[in-house]
């Protein structure tokens, strides 16, 4: 490495500069004194020859980084080949599906709150590629529906309710609005209402006075999946809680 510098230092003239850019002695450049008349000649000419020897370095330098560009530019490109085919050899995206879908079903599971938002799971899974999507896009995973989440969309509850075809469903509502269910509200519990065939869990909370939504005829010889109900209601009175009932039913019949 010294050699090779010593080398570069050669090429570029480097190893004369201290002695050729001397022309004045180095102690007149802290003063004010003006330069002697029989040196303005050599000062001007140093100059002169200082500026063409500066174009030329300045040539050599350009060419030296369009060179140290050109092989940064390669260096990144092959980092990024390697980065690419590192992630090619991966051992996820040789993992069978059997085994990923059980993944995502422990991921699942953790999620207590059957928190449907959008950056959260399963709708971060469908998103990471076509593989994932596929198994992720699998009913089983979109058979939970809740309303407590505070991005919950009755355009999400639609897509939720049809991404899980046929399979029994898990059913979590609850209002804590203190007069009367909101029109979203309500319109949420009516289309849970169009699968009640699918119930498997319908845990609820909700107002006395809401309850003859739920009194559809016909409905209740429907609902054979059912094999849990949790139902809580309240009485308001003046605004406030008046009372608390709750109700926990379970069938004998194991669930599916």
């Amino acid at each position: 490495m010294p050699q090779l510098l010593l080398n570069c230092q050669g090429s570029l003239g480097l190893r004369h500069a201290t002695k050729a850019w001397n022309v004045l002695p180095n102690s007149h450049f802290g003063t004010n004194d003006p330069v002697q008349e029989c040196q303005i000649p050599g000062v001007r000419t140093f100059i002169r020859n200082a500026r063409s020897r500066k174009s030329r370095l300045d040539e050599k330098i350009a060419s030296l980084e369009a060179a140290l560009n050109e092989l940064y530019s390669e260096r990144d490109a092959l980092d990024e080949a390697i980065c690419n085919h590192v992630v090619a050899l991966s051992p996820i995206r040789r993992m069978p599906t059997e085994i990923l879908s059980l993944i995502f079903s422990l991921v699942l599971a953790n999620d207590v709150k059957f928190d449907y938002r959008v950056d959260s799971a399963p709708w971060t899974l469908i998103a990471v590629c076509a593989c994932w999507r596929s198994v992720a896009l699998s009913p089983i995973f979109w058979t939970r529906i809740s309303n407590w989440q505070r991005h919950f969309s009755l355009e999400k509850l639609e897509v939720i309710l049809n991404r899980s075809a046929s399979l029994p469903l898990q059913i979590h509502f609850h209002s804590d609005d203190v007069e009367l269910l909101s029109a979203e509200e309500t319109r949420t519990l009516e289309l849970v209402l169009q699968h009640c065939e699918r119930w498997e869990l319908l845990s609820s909370r909700v107002l006395k006075r809401s309850i003859p939504l739920l009194n559809v005829p016909g409905r209740g010889s429907r609902c054979c999946e059912l094999s849990r109900l949790k139902f809580t209601t309240q009485t308001i009175y003046q605004r406030r809680t008046h009372s608390t009932s709750s109700v926990t039913l379970r069938s004998s019949r194991r669930p599916r």
